[in-house]
């Protein structure tokens, strides 16, 4: 029996994703083949200088997960966090704006100029892969830390028929279905569909619904197509979280200390809703993919992946809330503010009741069309030395039309229709202890800006098989980014999604070679030790400004209106090393240290304010850094029949780096700080065990506990998420009929910590909950 949370194992010099011992409900099951599909090349991960993790669908669905965000703790290295109510922002190795595929397909979705995007239920999901580290080599821009691939279920040769109905805390609801088969000789097919439902820990009454469908089909025993399809239309309740934690020390009337600095008021109601009633997060889909395969000879094989995608976010909602201020004593509470004489005064401040200013509205559609030509093979030269290749053309043009409605009536005109956002419910001032809603908002569209962008890449990929323990890889890429939007907003002309591109596009441009060398070293058939250097780039998306000063990477100025950048990409480079073991069945560990550094960050390094041409302009130049080092350990044990356990350990130091030399500032004032966001610590454990005799045949039980260390949410600490180790347990059972209940009880020692911030505003987590399941399988 295998562990499902690491789910591969190594087995001699094979792929340690040869052989998968997993449990379907509570059966199980015999071996079968799992491709790491991330990594592209078709040769075992034990011979690739490269650190991969993965989590299979058995490990989350036997934990009643049904969110990626709770998945990703199964992934050393990885941390993610939910924004804006939907929004799913992933973190691998220290760095944000990490991408993510689906099915090997990049969603440019959650890159610049979008940075994240909403992630669907999983019910259409098999499995999880992690590449940690620069992937640019791999799949192009943007993959400093490393990537995430979400791999879909595929069509089967054997008739399956899976069905689930959950029911937990806070009216959480969800009926799912899942069927495939043979339709007719080789043609075979995969369906899903999911439907959620939950009044949630936060009142954010989400709504989803899915569908995906899968089909394959073998022209011939070396030639394949497949076709797949998904769509999800979601609606999601925006969370604005907490009202704000303190930015200054308050005083009572007295003069003594009542909340200090980044304290938060006692007693506030977790579950208590501030945004306003109007408030929405929509956001609909459609992908298309088709795949052609034909392995020709195994000196040369051809794959083509053509994939279109469509996707509408729609958000509007209260952001800021703020505390009443006044000169005046309007309350018995105050903060100090320094004045211009250096003297202070006082700021007097309500803790009692909060304004919702600044609702935001935007909307993006997106294109895309994603379009992969791989050629692989492998050749033998003479007795001892294998050589595997792949090589290929990637396109990808992405087209995208944002709206925002940022136009606010008023405080003394909220009703006036002229505005985007108008209505009562603007500017409503609500109690801290009891928010109630103040009244609707009505939202739309004034301006749309469209965008377009256009990536080629071309890339070749070698593992040198120089003998049975030494493996090299050589592997390198080219990649041309167009970006180009038009130089002003264009008028919506209904309030919706109606306007006439007039104006012309300005375009930026960005190229970069990016390249992998690496070195594997097998002294035994279950151990590879292995040694890589990597590099990678994220371009920018800015165009030049008359009021802007621009620094290059050097420290001197220049003038980009003599380049097709303004900015060059953003470059870095990692080294690593790593090890994985595997003895049979019964354990697997792997552990990797690795160092990375990123240049060519943006830095406003001052205002002018010498007379001159340049009076009053911003100097911005291109002289900033950012380190990340660390390790990650992760482990399998089957210490005996039906007994299964992972662990995993993540340990992250990822700060500010120093600053280039130049004219203007010498001195990083927040070198060596901790990023934002970024825990130092993650660690987990995960078991099941199942009975196999006795009364409890057919019983499963499981466990996970998890880790995450403090982090902060900006670079001065003032807000911090506090650590918190949290505690679930499930159990299942089999009846003869093929249907089995499950119960899983989450958090089961009610820890309270937060998920994330809206800039000083907590957002809270959930506490103890539960999930109940009736599901019936037919295999």
């Amino acid at each position: 029996m295998a562990l499902l949370p690491f789910s591969i194992y190594a087995q001699h010099t094979k792929s340690i994703t040869d052989s998968i011992h997993s449990i379907n409900e509570v059966t199980i099951t015999a071996k079968k083949k799992h491709e790491v599909k991330v990594t592209r090349l078709d040769v075992p991960l034990s011979y690739l200088p490269i650190s991969v993790s993965t989590v299979s669908a058995r490990t989350w669905d036997m934990r009643g997960i049904t969110h990626i965000q709770d998945a990703i703790k199964f992934l050393p290295g990885a941390h993610m966090r939910t924004v804006y109510g939907a929004y799913q922002r992933l973190e691998v190795r220290g760095f944000d704006v990490t991408p993510i595929m689906i099915d090997g397909v990049k969603d440019e979705r959650f890159v610049p100029p979008g940075n994240s995007a909403p992630f669907p239920d999983f019910a259409s999901v098999e499995s999880m892969e992690l590449l940690k580290g620069p992937a640019s080599v791999l799949h192009g821009q943007f993959a400093a830390g490393g990537i995430l691939n979400v791999v879909r279920k595929a069509p089967s040769y054997t008739n399956i028929v899976n069905t689930r109905l959950t029911y937990g805390s806070y009216d959480n609801k969800q009926a799912m279905i899942d069927f495939g088969g043979t339709v007719y000789k080789s043609l075979r097919y995969r369906t899903v569909f999911n439907y959620a439902d939950a009044e949630g820990y936060r009142y954010t009454n989400d709504k989803r619904f899915s569908g995906y469908l899968a089909l394959a089909y073998d022209i011939d025993p070396r030639q394949s197509i497949e076709l797949r399809g998904g769509f999800n239309r979601d609606r999601y309740g925006t969370d604005v979280g907490l009202p704000p934690t303190m930015s200054n020390d308050i005083y009572n009337k007295d003069g003594s200390i009542f909340l200090k600095k980044g304290q938060s008021q006692a007693n506030l109601n977790r579950r208590a809703r501030y945004n306003n009633e109007s408030d929405f997060f929509i956001n609909n889909g459609i992908n298309i993919s088709a795949i052609y395969s034909n392995k020709v000879s195994d000196v040369f094989n051809i794959n083509n992946n053509l994939t279109y995608t469509y996707d509408i976010l729609d958000y509007f909602s209260t952001e800021p809330l703020t505390y009443l201020t006044s000169d005046k004593a309007i309350s018995d509470y105050y903060y100090e503010v320094k004045n211009s004489d250096k003297t202070f005064s006082k700021k007097y401040i309500t803790l009692d009741t909060v304004q919702l200013r600044g609702p935001m509205k935007f909307a993006h559609k997106s294109y895309m069309i994603n379009n992969q030509l791989e050629f692989s093979g492998k050749l033998h030269f003479g007795d001892n030395m294998k050589y595997a290749y792949q090589a290929g053309y990637s396109f990808v043009g992405y087209f995208r039309d944002s709206y925002k409605g940022y136009n606010r009536a008023p405080e003394n005109d909220r009703f006036n229709s002229n505005y985007d956002v108008y209505g009562p419910g603007i500017y409503s001032k609500v109690s801290v202890h009891d928010p109630q809603s103040m009244g609707y908002m009505k939202s739309k569209f004034s301006k749309a800006y469209p965008s377009e962008m256009y990536i080629h890449g071309i890339f070749l990929q070698n593992i040198f098989e120089l003998s049975e323990q030494l493996k090299l890889m050589l592997a390198g890429r080219y990649d041309y980014v167009d970006y180009k939007k038009t130089v002003a907003d264009e008028d919506v002309t209904d309030g919706m999604w109606k306007y006439i591109r007039t104006k012309p596009y300005v375009s930026t441009q960005n190229s970069a070679f990016t390249y992998r060398a690496g070195l594997v070293y097998l002294p035994i058939e279950s151990l590879s030790i292995y040694g890589s250097f990597s590099n990678f780039f994220q371009p920018y998306r800015d165009f030049y400004s008359e009021n802007t000063v621009y620094i290059d990477s050097e420290g001197n100025r220049y003038d980009p209106q003599t380049s097709k950048e303004v900015f060059k990409p953003q470059r870095g480079y990692q080294g690593e090393v790593g090890a994985r073991y595997s003895y049979k069945d019964i354990l697997y560990a792997s552990v990797s240290g690795y160092y990375i550094k990123r240049t060519n960050e943006k830095k406003t390094l001052t205002t002018i304010t010498n007379e001159g041409v340049d009076k009053g302009k911003s100097v911005v130049g291109q002289v900033g850094t950012t380190e990340s080092k660390g390790f990650e350990f992760e482990a399998g044990l089957n210490p005996f029949k039906n007994l299964s356990l992972s662990f995993g350990y993540t340990y992250t130091h990822a700060t500010v780096g120093d600053i280039k030399k130049n004219a203007y500032l010498n001195v990083q004032a927040d070198e060596g700080v901790q990023l934002a966001y970024v825990p130092r610590s993650m660690f987990y454990s995960a078991g099941n065990y199942l009975f196999s005799s006795t009364f409890l045949k057919k019983m499963n039980l499981s466990y996970t506990i998890s880790y995450t260390d403090k982090m902060y949410s900006n670079l001065s600490k003032d807000v911090v998420l506090p650590s918190h180790f949290i505690t679930d347990l499930g159990a299942s059972y089999a009846l003869n009929n093929g249907v089995t209940i499950s119960a899983n009880l989450n958090n089961i020692f009610d820890k309270h910590y937060a998920t994330n911030t809206f800039g000083r505003q907590i957002i809270p987590s959930i506490g103890r909950n539960y999930t109940i399941s009736l599901s019936y399988s037919l295999k």
